[in-house]
């Protein structure tokens, strides 16, 4: 059963989860950055960038998936700490999260 999503959630999770349900969610790189979601709820969060080493075995290709996914999900900080706010592409573009040097990559 879904939690409201202004109640408070004590996350044990280290990279954060779902204020609706507690789930840790999915994950997938753009780049450096990674961004964890519930399709369910269609919340995204990203706990940083360079957490993990899986984003250096992607290629530009494997990053656009990810980001078609959460694109139009709505941003939360996965630690319960905010209530959804606007849509992740209204906050940041694709292009900004690559680097200036990701053609040659």
């Amino acid at each position: 059963m879904s939690r409201p999503l202004t109640e408070r959630r004590v996350v044990e999770d280290q990279f954060g989860s779902c204020p609706a349900c507690g789930s840790a969610g999915q994950y997938g790189n753009v780049y450096k950055t990674h961004f964890f979601y519930c399709a369910e709820h269609r919340l995204t969060w990203s706990p940083g960038s360079n957490l993990m080493s899986s984003w250096r075995d992607e290629e530009t290709e494997d990053w656009r998936a990810p980001w078609e996914q959460v694109r139009s999900y709505r941003t939360v900080d996965g630690f319960g700490e905010r209530a959804p706010g606007a849509p992740l592409e209204e906050q940041i573009t694709f292009a900004e999260l690559m680097p200036e040097d990701s053609a040659g990559r």
